[in-house]
């Protein structure tokens, strides 16, 4: 079931991997990441936490057993394994059809899977196209900031401008800092105030409020016009899944934000 890749932090099960999948991080791959044009295919067990509180300590084997369904043909068709988050499968391909394939070959493997009495197990599978770049075990990517586009109407989340030169896709807790490449670990933000937010000038509070630092009048001797923004609602994705993380923007408020 291909959709937009949606994010995959937050409250999800971690559950276990089982013996016969890695463990995500990709120092245990050998496989080097493509560059230029590929193909990123994110996965995640729609209803998940539901599952685990109906199956408890029978989660895990499940959970093992659909991640190894899907290694298979994805491995096979050239996939690389990015990461590996609770339910989530990041992996990437050089090649689109490929990709494509393996997403078709790994559901039918799930759909044909005899699961225990009673489970219903559903993938969602996004998959995208776009240039990327690989910096040691990750990418710096345009597709993230497409999805974000997507995800956001095209809109800046505060101003809600559509001008699609000056928007940019901002994490709210970097990766550097431990943040993930999802989309609720995300805000689309016209690029001044991107650099705002990054600087700790602004932020967004878990009721999804504007707030201005007094340090922004007080280091530059302006700033009446976000000042005049301190308190407005943000723009939000329609999807509940998609909107910033209450702990990611605790985390901004706490860690970054003057105050």
């Amino acid at each position: 079931m291909a959709r937009t890749p949606d994010g995959m932090l937050g409250d999800r099960p971690s559950g276990g991997t089982g013996a016969s999948s890695p463990s995500g991080d990709r120092e245990a791959s050998a496989s080097p990441l493509p560059a230029g044009v590929v193909t990123f295919v994110m996965t995640d067990i729609e209803g998940s936490t539901r599952l685990f509180r109906e199956l408890g300590e029978r989660y895990v084997e499940l959970l093992a057993t659909h991640q190894g369904l899907l290694r298979a043909p994805f491995v096979n068709r050239g996939g690389v394994e990015v990461g590996t988050e609770g339910d989530a499968l990041f992996f990437v391909f050089a090649d689109a059809p490929h990709a494509v394939a393996a997403c078709l070959e790994g559901q039918r493997a799930l759909a044909t899977h005899p699961w225990p009495p009673g489970v219903v197990l559903r993938v969602r599978i996004g998959v995208h196209t776009s240039e990327a770049t690989p910096v040691g075990n990750d990418y710096v990517d345009l597709a993230v900031h497409q999805v974000a586009r997507i995800t956001y109407e095209r809109r800046c989340a505060i101003t809600r401008e559509r001008i699609p030169p000056v928007l940019q896709a901002a994490h709210i807790r970097p990766v550097t800092a431990g943040g993930q490449h999802r989309i609720e670990n995300g805000l689309l933000l016209r690029s001044d105030i991107h650099t705002l937010f990054d600087r700790g000038y602004l932020t967004v509070a878990t009721d999804h409020r504007l707030q201005v630092s007094q340090r922004l009048r007080e280091d530059f001797d302006n700033g009446k016009y976000y000042t005049s923004m301190s308190g407005a609602e943000i723009f939000l994705p329609p999807r509940m899944e998609d909107r910033p993380k209450a702990e990611l923007l605790e985390w901004h408020c706490d860690t970054v934000f003057r105050g």
